[in-house]
């Protein structure tokens, strides 16, 4: 299902958005004039850039297969980002009536993850420092590593635990533990949970 979800991204979640004004849960006000332009014709030349020009300079069944390929792998990587990222034990869930500041928030859900990888931070465009994604959106990836390090000490100095797994190996086995601790009935929950603490 992974490597289905950039085409679900493109084609369904982008649209209803542009329609209904709500992205990540939140109300905009609906694209109008211009804006409602460049979307489309951003979305236009994304699908005549990635789909309509290759099918004309080469027009074969391989294509499809190579289509194929590219969106699984993006599909799968993406979510194993994102997963990493989040979908550890590391990770907070909080609910919608807790009230917590907008950074503790950030720092309290988000997980940083083979931060000292340099090969798999320029692979993944810096999506491996999700934390300082999450708390500096508009700041380029290229400055991640040396904003993780700040970060990391101001959390210590300020009492607010700041997570990172060392190694992608590591994040890989937080995530597959929460999906076996997920994937338990709720009885057994406590076990598994108190057995994988103690390994």
């Amino acid at each position: 299902m992974y490597g289905l979800f950039p085409l679900q991204w493109w084609f369904l979640s982008d649209v209803r958005e542009l329609v209904t004004g709500r992205i990540g849960g939140r109300q905009f006000p609906p694209a109008r004039g211009r804006t409602l332009m460049v979307a489309l014709a951003g979305k236009a030349l994304f699908i005549g850039w990635a789909f309509v020009l290759p099918v004309l300079l080469h027009p074969s069944w391989e294509l499809v297969l190579l289509w194929a390929l590219a969106i699984f792998t993006l599909g799968n990587v993406l979510a194993t980002v994102f997963q990493l990222a989040h979908c550890v034990g590391e990770a907070e869930f909080i609910g919608s009536g807790v009230e917590m500041d907008w950074a503790e928030h950030q720092l309290a859900t988000t997980v940083d993850f083979a931060s000292r990888n340099a090969l798999l931070g320029w692979y993944l465009g810096g999506l491996n420092f999700q934390v300082e994604h999450h708390l500096f959106p508009r700041v380029c990836h290229l400055h991640y590593p040396a904003l993780s390090r700040i970060v990391e000490e101001t959390c210590s100095a300020h009492r607010v635990r700041y997570r990172c797994e060392p190694s992608l190996r590591s994040a890989l086995a937080a995530n597959w533990r929460w999906l076996r601790r997920m994937g338990s009935a709720p009885a057994q929950s406590a076990n598994t949970e108190l057995a994988l603490l103690k390994s």
